[in-house]
């Protein structure tokens, strides 16, 4: 792997940088107060080419690599990773119709989807079943040519705003995990009932909702791959998604140290400023320890992905990693600033609450430790 950006991922980075500089950081505090899908800027985001960039160009997207995703994504994550993850939320929902949908069906949705700037929401999590994802409960029957969706999904982000849904259901209940089979459905169907956004700690921009499926019929050519290889789906989705999940993280993580680096160089205490007290000093080294490294790990990850190789512990492993230094560096960033740091009018205090999520979404730290394990036996 050359650990050098092209000319082409430096325009990459310069171009998200550009955008989040201009349009998230100053918006960033008023849509975490008003908590609703940010849509305007994902208007503006779409119209600079920064949504829908791993689809191909024949479809009309942009056709970036994970690894050049992953670059963008840091940046926006710098800004705000509530409204980054509203704004790249179409990379993980249509991740299940790249990855099994046959070629007529991406012919068929992916042109008028980007064309019409419409947002897709991944619906997995259900009220009990989150990292389980064999656990799930939502059923999808037979019922002729189409196919009949009862069931519950929980903490869907972006689904108050989203036109498309891919949903997981059980079409085998006695198969296990290979009785879970993927859904590619309008948001709009009859029997869909959006609850309204779930009040969060953070990340208040991308909303999660409850989805209701009351006797919802789904025609038989919107299931995604063959009948039962649902949870296939799901795990070469997040092969993909952690990678670009975690590059948001590395940004939050560089933007806490950044200002606690700032703060510490001008704030004064005993006739010093406190960036030479070895206590805060020591905490100011870790955070750049932990940009450096989550950034390793997400690129390298993101690298075996585009490369064809099998990345599913390395995306653990910088899943795990990111999701505790984001926290870890956003916590001691709140007591470099100290009392001061506990005030919603500093930044700190929003990363704080943004950060806590990455250690729980797909797949909590505890999950992708799991996965490491198995994967260690497996080698």
């Amino acid at each position: 792997m050359n650990l050098e950006l092209t000319a082409e991922q430096h325009k990459i980075q310069e171009q998200h940088r550009e955008f989040t500089e201009a349009l998230v950081i100053p918006s960033a505090v008023a849509w975490d107060r008003i908590a609703d899908y940010p849509r305007p800027l994902f208007e503006q985001a779409t119209e600079a080419g920064l949504t829908n960039r791993i689809v191909p160009v024949r479809y009309g997207g942009r056709g970036l690599s994970v690894l050049d995703t992953t670059i963008g994504n840091e940046e926006l994550g710098y800004g705000c990773t509530g409204i980054s993850t509203a704004l790249t939320i179409n990379e993980l929902g249509l991740l299940p119709l790249l990855l099994a949908g046959s070629e007529d069906q991406k012919e068929a949705w992916l042109p008028g989807i980007l064309a019409d700037r419409e947002v897709v929401s991944f619906c997995v999590t259900e009220p009990e079943a989150g990292s389980d994802v064999a656990a799930l409960q939502t059923t999808a029957a037979r019922q002729g040519d189409r196919w009949v969706l009862n069931g519950t999904k929980l903490w869907i982000t972006g689904g108050n705003a989203a036109a498309w849904l891919a949903i997981f259901a059980v079409t085998d209940p006695d198969q296990g995990h290979e009785g879970l089979s993927c859904f590619f459905v309008r948001a709009d169907a009859p029997g869909i009932v959006r609850g309204d956004p779930i009040p969060k700690m953070g990340q208040r921009a991308a909303p999660a909702v409850r989805i209701e499926f009351q006797d919802c019929a789904v025609p038989d050519l919107h299931m995604l791959g063959d009948r039962g290889s649902g949870f296939l789906t799901i795990m070469q989705t997040f092969d993909t998604s952690r990678p670009l999940l975690c590059a948001q993280a590395v940004g939050l993580a560089r933007r806490a140290r950044d200002e606690a680096v700032a703060y510490a160089g001008r704030r004064r205490a005993f006739g010093q400023t406190i960036s030479r007290f070895q206590g805060v000093g020591f905490m100011l080294a870790d955070m750049d320890i932990r940009v450096a490294a989550g950034r390793g790990l997400v690129r390298h990850a993101a690298w075996l992905r585009d490369k064809g190789a099998g990345n599913t512990r390395e995306a653990a492993i910088a899943k795990a990693y990111c999701g505790e230094a984001a926290m870890a560096s956003a916590t001691d960033a709140v007591q470099v600033f100290g009392g001061v740091g506990y005030s919603a009018d500093q930044p700190v205090e929003k990363l704080m609450r943004d950060a806590k999520i990455f250690q729980i979404y797909e797949g909590t730290t505890q999950i992708q430790q799991q996965i490491i394990v198995r994967e260690l036996y497996r080698s």
